[in-house]
């Protein structure tokens, strides 16, 4: 979702009047699209950012992303960063730029054109925010709760990224699996050329039937996916839809019952695994272990793996862990 973001943060400030360059140190504005998912990520930026205000004293530094509305984060490096930007105010840099004058700025910044980094791939967001606040998520608190964008929306620019000879359109959310969009009008878009009349709600299978009727040859692919919401309806869609790849990213997060519901998963690993028993075209399922986990639960957070059959490479991981286990290793 970061690089989406800064696709389209790159072409809104192109549109301003600046250029790109690699020369941090000699730059006039940098900008920092940060992640909270993983501490690491975090920590660079409390050695990177001051490096570059001490070798660049003029620059302008603006935090976005996922740290950006962190008040830990903000009383640590305020005397380093000119602008905290929220992901969702991304318009707002025309502004602090100067730049804002009589432009007519997007209501939303997943109205701006992004600057693609591929001619072959492509990354369409579908929403932003997430709603279900699992304990050791930040996204929910960092990005907000979940807000989809118009289907219309997200179907024209995938025709242009079609029309451009774009082989593969990836559809992206904290969780595409939830989203919900109000189509009224009639969208032009089968083989055929006579539309398809909708006025309703729909839903991610529904989407995903949208964007399969586009004429051409692509390839779908989404992520990501929470088990919860991973629906018959929207097993059916891909098994039916030609252009959709048999291939999902599930985070199932641990194998034990305890740990999803300390983690407010909102699931169990029945579920899962009926899910998986349903989903013939699974291929990968990723596992992270929750901090606090008894040594003990190891054993038990192999299990999906051997019961509904994992990918290969997880199991192995799954392994490792019981070795490492055995050697008292947490």
């Amino acid at each position: 979702m970061n690089k989406s973001d800064s696709e389209r943060m790159a072409n809104f400030l192109e549109e301003l009047g600046y250029e790109t360059t690699e020369e941090k140190y000699k730059a006039d504005l940098v900008i920092i699209n940060t992640c909270g998912v993983r501490q690491l990520a975090e920590d660079r930026i409390y050695g990177f950012v001051p490096r570059i205000k001490k070798e660049n004293p003029k620059v302008k530094i603006v935090i976005t992303g996922c740290l950006s509305g962190r008040t830990d984060v903000q009383r640590r490096m305020n005397d380093y960063v000119d602008l905290w930007l929220l992901t969702k105010d991304m318009t707002k840099l025309a502004e602090f730029l100067n730049k804002a004058d009589k432009r007519e700025l997007p209501d939303s910044y997943l109205k701006i054109k992004p600057k693609y980094d591929s001619t072959f791939s492509a990354l369409v967001p579908i929403g932003n925010g997430c709603d279900n606040f699992c304990t050791y998520c930040v996204v929910p608190h960092a990005r907000g709760r979940e807000v989809y964008r118009p289907a219309e929306d997200i179907i024209n620019e995938v025709k242009e990224l079609v029309g451009k000879g774009y082989k593969e359109i990836i559809l992206i959310a904290q969780n595409v699996n939830s989203y919900e969009s109000i189509i009224n009008y009639e969208l032009s878009i089968t083989n055929k050329g006579n539309g398809r009349k909708i006025n309703k709600k729909i839903n991610f299978a529904e989407l995903i039937r949208l964007v399969n009727d586009i004429p051409g040859n692509f390839w779908i692919r989404f992520a990501t996916s929470h088990p919860k919401d991973m629906s018959d309806e929207l097993i059916k869609a891909l098994a039916e839809c030609e252009k959709a790849c048999h291939h999902i990213h599930l985070p199932v997060q641990a194998g034990d019952d305890e740990i999803l519901a300390r983690m407010n998963r909102k699931y169990t690993v029945e579920h899962c695994g009926l899910s998986w028993r349903k989903q013939k075209a699974v291929r990968r399922i990723s596992e992270v272990g929750q901090r606090g986990k008894f040594r003990y639960d190891i054993h038990r957070q192999i299990q999906p793996t051997a019961r509904y059959g994992c990918a290969e490479n997880e199991r192995r991981r799954f392994q490792a862990g019981e070795e490492k286990s055995r050697i008292g290793f947490d």
